[in-house]
């Protein structure tokens, strides 16, 4: 369980380096979907894991708890609100 708790860590403090390096780029992100992609890319398999996958059936996107915490994380670090699945439509 410890394990666990450290790579989600582990995880999160990577996507909050890699989104830093994308704005200190001058990107821009405005919603959950676009900084998923982007951090996908860009961790190794092992930190992955993480992430939540669509519905096979419905193609639907649904947040897990890991996701949630990220984008607290993001949007209290970078000072931004992102659009996440639900708020589409």
């Amino acid at each position: 369980m410890m394990h666990e708790l450290e790579t989600r860590q582990e995880t999160i403090d990577r996507v909050l380096h890699e989104v830093g390096i994308f704005i200190d780029g001058g990107c821009t992100f405005d919603d959950w979907i676009t900084v998923k992609k982007h951090a996908l890319r860009c961790l190794p398999s092992k930190l992955r894991r993480h992430f939540s996958t669509r519905c096979p059936k419905t193609k639907v996107q649904r947040l897990n708890s890991f996701e949630k915490q990220l984008i607290i994380s993001l949007e209290d670090r970078f000072n931004i609100i992102l659009e996440r699945p639900g708020d589409y439509g």
